[in-house]
């Protein structure tokens, strides 16, 4: 999946890769080449990000469960911006309070 997400083709049952992806923050790379290409072009685009928005580049990871690591790898679910677990934990709460509401009109 993250390779996905980085060099996907765009073609079923491919995702598009953001290296793939046209009109986002479109540069020349022509400065990387060989195994430094892709990570130069994941920096300079992370770059571009922070000079045109003003901000870092940040996301949460969610899901709403089960999580069988088929959409997504076990280390995006371990990841720091990952808020799954406490989806799950939450969602628990939210499910009994909402049951113990309905049960208590009866």
């Amino acid at each position: 999946m993250d390779n996905q997400l980085i060099n996907g083709n765009g073609s079923a049952p491919n995702l598009t890769g953001v290296l793939n992806k046209s009109g986002i923050n479109t540069f020349a790379y022509g400065s990387y080449t060989g195994e430094l290409r892709k990570i130069g072009q994941i920096y300079q685009a992370i770059t571009e990000i922070r000079k045109d928005a003003f901000v870092e580049p940040d996301a949460i990871v969610m899901h709403p469960g089960p999580v069988n690591y088929v959409e997504i790898t076990e280390s995006v679910y371990q990841s720091e911006q990952s808020v799954i677990r406490n989806q799950i934990a939450n969602g628990v709460a939210i499910r009994m309070a909402v049951l113990y509401l309905l049960a208590a009109k009866n």
